[in-house]
């Protein structure tokens, strides 16, 4: 699994615009999970391929959901979130591979 401990999340939000955040990401061809801070909590989305580089996730300890996009060889993933009544978009762009 390919762990990246300095990402950013490019997030937006319909009402308020949009914001960048840090966050932690794992994958491989099967599985992902992506992990930020917010408000001093740990907050996760894991999940499943559906297919190769497609990825649906479902929120850890908290109601929502996720879905995840990238091409082969791609620094960007991108997808649509849902957290309790909250909703966006995001991006996420791969960086500092440990």
């Amino acid at each position: 699994m390919t762990h990246y401990r300095n990402a950013t999340m490019e997030v937006f939000k319909p009402d308020i615009g949009g914001y960048q955040q840090p966050c932690r990401v794992r994958f491989d061809k099967e599985s992902i999970r992506v992990e930020y801070d917010e408000d001093g909590l740990t907050c996760a989305y894991s999940g499943k391929a559906k297919s190769e580089g497609h990825y649906e996730l479902t929120a850890e300890g908290f109601q929502g959901g996720a879905t995840l996009h990238t091409f082969p060889d791609s620094i960007i993933f991108e997808g649509f979130w849902k957290q309790d009544v909250a909703y966006g978009m995001w991006r996420i762009r791969l960086d500092d591979q440990g």
